[in-house]
C-alpha cells in the first residue's frame, strides 16, 4: 500500500541500518536534541525500490521507541533498497526522514562482504 502523505524532514540526528546476521536488519534512530513537538511519537519503519517510493510499511507503529528488528530473512541483494522512517507527534504532524539504503555509507561490494564475514 502506497504512503499518501506528504512528509516534513524528519528531524533525526542519526538512523543506523544493521544486517542481523540472515534475518533481517535492526533500524536505531534518535530525535535531534532540539526537536520539541509533544509526544506521544509513533513511528514506522518504510521501504521502496527507489528514493521517490512507492513506500510500503514494514513495521506496525512504534510508539515511543527508537528501536526495530525486521526479522524476515532478507531477499536478494536487500542492500540496494531504500528505507526510512516516518515520525507522527501528539499533534498528528507527520515527518518522514531522508531515504538511506541499507548498506549506509558502504559500497553495495562492501555490505555484502560485510554480510558474509558477519554469518560466518
Amino acid at each position: 500500500m502506497q504512503d499518501t502523505f506528504t512528509y516534513e524532514d524528519l528531524p533525526i540526528a542519526a538512523l543506523e541500518i544493521l544486517p542481523y546476521h540472515g534475518q533481517g536488519f535492526i533500524f536505531r534512530w534518535q530525535l535531534n536534541d532540539d526537536f520539541s513537538a509533544p509526544p506521544p511519537f509513533t513511528f514506522r519503519v518504510q521501504m521502496a525500490p527507489t528514493p521517490e517510493g512507492p513506500w510500503i510499511n514494514l513495521s506496525d507503529p512504534i510508539t515511543d521507541s527508537y528501536y526495530w528488528s525486521d526479522t524476515r530473512k532478507p531477499a536478494g541483494k536487500t542492500a540496494s533498497r531504500n528505507y526510512r522512517v516516518t515520525l507522527e507527534d501528539g499533534d498528528g504532524t507527520r515527518y518522514a526522514s531522508e531515504p538511506k539504503l541499507a548498506c549506509g555509507d558502504l559500497s553495495l561490494t562492501e555490505f555484502l562482504m560485510a554480510r558474509e564475514i558477519l554469518r560466518k
